[in-house]
């Protein structure tokens, strides 16, 4: 996957993840935690699948790094609650 298509599905899970779990961490913060959950999420489906299926601007890319920000997001809601 090139650097470009990484941004523009990071842009579009970091957008659209933080408004499902209504989680308010700012354009920065969003995008960081989309970048990991697309990674994440790629790292889980060739652990599962034993196949990269995020390999492009395609629907299993944005599906996969879309579960892994959301995943990612409640990790992140875990240790805010636990600093507080």
């Amino acid at each position: 996957m090139n650097l470009f298509v990484i941004i523009v599905v990071a842009l579009l899970v970091g957008w659209l993840a933080p408004k499902i779990l209504h989680y308010e961490g700012g354009f920065l913060l969003n995008m960081l935690l989309a970048l990991l959950g697309g990674i994440l999420g790629g790292w889980i489906t060739t652990l599962l699948f034993g196949a990269d299926l995020v390999g492009g601007f395609n629907f299993w890319s944005i599906l996969f790094a879309f579960l892994g920000a959301l995943l990612v997001i409640l990790i992140a809601r875990l240790f805010k609650r636990k600093q507080v």
